[in-house]
Protein backbone atom coordinates (compact mmCIF):
# COMPACT_ATOMS: atom_id res chain seq x y z
CA UNK A 1 0.00 0.00 0.00
CA UNK A 2 1.26 3.76 -0.83
CA UNK A 3 0.63 6.17 1.94
CA UNK A 4 -2.98 7.12 0.34
CA UNK A 5 -3.83 3.28 0.07
CA UNK A 6 -3.04 3.26 3.74
CA UNK A 7 -5.17 6.44 4.68
CA UNK A 8 -7.94 5.03 2.36
CA UNK A 9 -7.86 1.41 4.30
CA UNK A 10 -7.48 2.98 7.85
CA UNK A 11 -10.39 5.22 6.93
CA UNK A 12 -12.75 1.95 5.88
CA UNK A 13 -11.29 0.27 8.86
CA UNK A 14 -12.19 2.67 11.91
CA UNK A 15 -15.64 3.71 10.41
CA UNK A 16 -16.25 0.36 13.06
CA UNK A 17 -16.64 2.53 16.22
CA UNK A 18 -15.27 -0.45 18.03
CA UNK A 19 -12.09 -1.08 16.19
CA UNK A 20 -8.56 0.24 18.62
CA UNK A 21 -5.27 0.91 17.18
CA UNK A 22 -2.56 -0.55 18.82
CA UNK A 23 1.12 0.52 17.69
CA UNK A 24 2.74 -3.16 17.93
CA UNK A 25 2.99 -5.70 20.86
CA UNK A 26 5.79 -4.13 22.62
CA UNK A 27 4.32 -1.13 25.21
CA UNK A 28 5.55 0.73 28.16
CA UNK A 29 2.89 0.00 30.51
CA UNK A 30 0.78 -2.55 31.08
CA UNK A 31 -2.49 -1.48 29.42
CA UNK A 32 -1.73 -0.78 25.49
CA UNK A 33 -2.63 3.05 24.34
CA UNK A 34 -5.31 2.83 22.32
CA UNK A 35 -5.77 5.08 18.96
CA UNK A 36 -8.16 5.45 16.20
CA UNK A 37 -5.67 7.77 13.93
CA UNK A 38 -2.74 6.18 12.03
CA UNK A 39 -0.60 8.95 13.32
CA UNK A 40 -0.27 7.16 16.55
CA UNK A 41 0.76 4.12 14.97
CA UNK A 42 4.49 2.96 13.97
CA UNK A 43 4.91 0.29 11.38
CA UNK A 44 3.52 -2.67 13.15
CA UNK A 45 -0.30 -1.84 14.24
CA UNK A 46 -2.51 -4.65 16.12
CA UNK A 47 -6.31 -4.19 15.12
CA UNK A 48 -8.21 -5.00 17.99
CA UNK A 49 -12.24 -4.98 17.87
CA UNK A 50 -12.96 -4.11 20.99
CA UNK A 51 -16.71 -4.86 20.66
CA UNK A 52 -16.53 -8.66 21.30
CA UNK A 53 -12.89 -10.01 21.82
CA UNK A 54 -11.26 -9.36 25.56
CA UNK A 55 -9.41 -6.63 26.41
CA UNK A 56 -5.73 -7.54 25.31
CA UNK A 57 -3.34 -8.49 28.48
CA UNK A 58 0.49 -8.26 28.55
CA UNK A 59 3.35 -9.87 30.60
CA UNK A 60 6.57 -7.77 31.86
CA UNK A 61 9.65 -8.46 30.29
CA UNK A 62 12.15 -7.36 32.74
CA UNK A 63 15.30 -7.73 29.87
CA UNK A 64 13.20 -5.22 27.64
CA UNK A 65 11.93 -3.07 30.55
CA UNK A 66 8.24 -3.24 29.19
CA UNK A 67 5.55 -4.90 28.47
CA UNK A 68 4.55 -7.56 25.65
CA UNK A 69 0.97 -7.73 24.19
CA UNK A 70 0.50 -11.91 25.37
CA UNK A 71 -2.91 -11.88 23.62
CA UNK A 72 -1.53 -11.29 20.29
CA UNK A 73 -3.23 -13.72 18.77
CA UNK A 74 -7.25 -11.90 19.56
CA UNK A 75 -5.99 -9.25 17.00
CA UNK A 76 -5.45 -8.54 13.48
CA UNK A 77 -1.87 -7.87 12.66
CA UNK A 78 -1.33 -5.20 10.00
CA UNK A 79 2.55 -4.62 9.19
CA UNK A 80 2.54 -1.30 7.35
CA UNK A 81 3.76 -0.39 3.84
CA UNK A 82 6.57 2.11 3.96
CA UNK A 83 8.33 3.84 0.65
CA UNK A 84 12.23 4.27 1.12
CA UNK A 85 13.62 6.38 -2.10
CA UNK A 86 12.23 4.43 -5.13
CA UNK A 87 11.19 1.62 -3.26
CA UNK A 88 8.08 0.48 -1.59
CA UNK A 89 8.10 -1.92 0.97
CA UNK A 90 5.34 -4.03 1.01
CA UNK A 91 2.64 -4.41 4.17
CA UNK A 92 0.69 -7.19 5.10
CA UNK A 93 -2.56 -8.09 7.35
CA UNK A 94 -2.78 -11.19 9.08
CA UNK A 95 -4.86 -13.46 11.64
CA UNK A 96 -3.00 -14.92 13.76
CA UNK A 97 -4.00 -18.52 15.26
CA UNK A 98 -6.70 -18.06 17.58
CA UNK A 99 -6.28 -19.00 21.29
CA UNK A 100 -8.14 -22.12 21.96
CA UNK A 101 -9.70 -20.51 24.94
CA UNK A 102 -10.72 -17.36 22.96
CA UNK A 103 -14.62 -16.99 23.13
CA UNK A 104 -16.86 -18.34 20.28
CA UNK A 105 -18.03 -14.60 19.73
CA UNK A 106 -14.77 -13.17 19.38
CA UNK A 107 -13.10 -15.87 16.80
CA UNK A 108 -16.58 -15.27 14.54
CA UNK A 109 -16.18 -11.54 15.04
CA UNK A 110 -11.95 -11.39 14.32
CA UNK A 111 -13.02 -14.21 11.12
CA UNK A 112 -15.76 -12.03 10.11
CA UNK A 113 -13.42 -8.55 10.37
CA UNK A 114 -10.52 -10.61 8.97
CA UNK A 115 -12.65 -11.62 5.68
CA UNK A 116 -13.98 -8.21 5.23
CA UNK A 117 -10.90 -6.33 4.90
CA UNK A 118 -9.66 -8.88 2.47
CA UNK A 119 -12.86 -8.67 -0.08
CA UNK A 120 -11.88 -5.04 0.23
CA UNK A 121 -8.56 -5.01 -1.11
CA UNK A 122 -9.46 -7.66 -3.38
CA UNK A 123 -12.51 -5.30 -4.70
CA UNK A 124 -10.35 -2.32 -5.22
CA UNK A 125 -6.38 -3.04 -5.50
CA UNK A 126 -4.94 -4.95 -8.99
CA UNK A 127 -2.51 -8.69 -8.52
CA UNK A 128 -0.70 -9.93 -10.77
CA UNK A 129 1.20 -6.77 -11.75
CA UNK A 130 4.05 -7.58 -9.75
CA UNK A 131 6.76 -9.86 -11.10
CA UNK A 132 9.82 -10.27 -8.26
CA UNK A 133 13.34 -11.02 -9.36
CA UNK A 134 16.73 -10.88 -8.08
CA UNK A 135 18.65 -8.40 -9.95
CA UNK A 136 21.95 -10.24 -9.55
CA UNK A 137 20.80 -13.02 -11.29
CA UNK A 138 20.46 -12.97 -15.63
CA UNK A 139 17.16 -12.70 -16.18
CA UNK A 140 15.99 -15.97 -17.69
CA UNK A 141 13.43 -18.05 -18.12
CA UNK A 142 12.87 -21.34 -15.47
CA UNK A 143 15.54 -24.10 -16.06
CA UNK A 144 16.81 -27.07 -14.40
CA UNK A 145 17.29 -26.56 -10.64
CA UNK A 146 16.26 -22.97 -10.72
CA UNK A 147 13.21 -20.98 -10.92
CA UNK A 148 12.78 -18.04 -13.31
CA UNK A 149 13.82 -14.75 -12.96
CA UNK A 150 11.58 -12.78 -13.08
CA UNK A 151 8.50 -14.20 -11.62
CA UNK A 152 5.60 -15.00 -13.58
CA UNK A 153 3.03 -11.99 -11.84
CA UNK A 154 2.03 -12.73 -8.34
CA UNK A 155 -0.95 -13.56 -7.78
CA UNK A 156 -1.04 -13.08 -4.29
CA UNK A 157 0.52 -9.77 -4.00
CA UNK A 158 -2.31 -7.11 -4.16
CA UNK A 159 -1.37 -3.28 -5.06
CA UNK A 160 -3.47 -0.41 -4.39
CA UNK A 161 -4.29 2.19 -7.03
CA UNK A 162 -1.82 4.78 -5.70
CA UNK A 163 0.96 2.66 -5.13
CA UNK A 164 0.30 1.19 -8.87
CA UNK A 165 0.49 4.95 -9.91
CA UNK A 166 3.49 5.14 -8.09
CA UNK A 167 5.20 2.02 -9.31
CA UNK A 168 4.07 3.18 -12.88
CA UNK A 169 5.57 7.01 -12.82
CA UNK A 170 9.20 5.94 -12.89
CA UNK A 171 10.66 2.59 -14.35
CA UNK A 172 13.60 2.73 -11.18
CA UNK A 173 10.64 2.24 -8.37
CA UNK A 174 9.86 -1.17 -6.76
CA UNK A 175 8.96 -2.75 -4.31
CA UNK A 176 10.57 -5.58 -2.03
CA UNK A 177 8.23 -7.93 0.29
CA UNK A 178 10.64 -7.02 3.03
CA UNK A 179 13.57 -4.39 3.59
CA UNK A 180 17.16 -5.19 3.22
CA UNK A 181 16.96 -8.09 0.18
CA UNK A 182 17.53 -8.08 -2.93
CA UNK A 183 14.58 -9.94 -4.10
CA UNK A 184 12.56 -7.21 -5.69
CA UNK A 185 9.06 -6.56 -7.43
CA UNK A 186 8.78 -4.78 -10.60
CA UNK A 187 5.73 -4.03 -12.56
CA UNK A 188 5.03 -6.91 -15.32
CA UNK A 189 5.32 -5.57 -18.87
CA UNK A 190 1.26 -6.24 -18.87
CA UNK A 191 0.43 -3.87 -16.48
CA UNK A 192 3.12 -1.00 -17.26
CA UNK A 193 0.13 1.06 -19.14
Amino acid sequence: MHPLDEAGFAESLLADPSIRLVDGPRWPAREPALARNLADIGGYALIWPSDRVPPLTARYVPAAKDWYCDSEGSTLQWLRSRTDGECLIAGRIALHDLPADLPQAAEKRLKTLYNRLRRAIKADYANAVVRWGNPRYPYAPAGNGRSANPSEPDKGLWVGPHALRWLRASPDRIVRPIAGILVEGRLSFDSAE
